[in-house]
């Protein structure tokens, strides 16, 4: 079986992650944004946001992983604005409504794979956002209505998703 499937890890390639950079680049009108990144195991958002001189329109930069060593490696780079790093699940996170822009490739874990606490959360997060699906499917959805909640009202959301 491919590893990808059984994981359930799909990476971003940077392609990708820098074409969305680009344009999300043209569409940011502030000079002092707040950045949210919820799943930053690979960095390739961060690495195309440093890229592309997005950076120097980043007030904070905040960076959620259940990873340690995803967190560990933003002590390698150099940060031209603050940085915030949590390890902890991100559905359970308490963040305020601050992020103009939340860029990121959500996690794909299918439900069998998710323990009952999780599937807890992401039930949680259906209620919040007033979906009644009772049904959890994957993790993903509720990391992207989640982030709905954090994102100010002329915020940008960008997320990688399936077909």
């Amino acid at each position: 079986m491919n590893n990808k499937k059984t994981t359930w890890s799909y990476y971003t390639p940077s392609w990708l992650s820098d074409f969305i950079v680009r344009y999300v680049k043209k569409k940011i009108k502030s000079d002092n944004i707040n950045v949210l990144e919820p799943s930053c195991w690979d960095w390739v958002f961060v690495n195309s946001i440093n890229r592309y001189d997005i950076s120097k329109k980043i007030n904070k930069f905040t960076l959620s992983d259940i990873n340690e060593d995803a967190l560990r490696k933003a002590s390698s780079f150099s940060w031209s604005y603050k940085i915030e790093k949590y390890l902890w699940d991100f559905l359970k996170l308490e963040l305020k409504k601050e992020y103009d822009l939340i860029i990121w490739n959500p996690p794909y874990i299918h439900k069998k794979y998710l323990s009952d606490e999780q599937k807890e959360s992401c039930l949680e997060w259906y209620k919040r956002a007033e979906i009644h699906n009772k049904k959890v499917l994957n993790i993903w959805p509720s990391f992207i209505y989640k982030s709905t909640f954090l994102l100010k009202d002329d915020g940008i959301l960008v997320f990688v998703i399936p077909e």
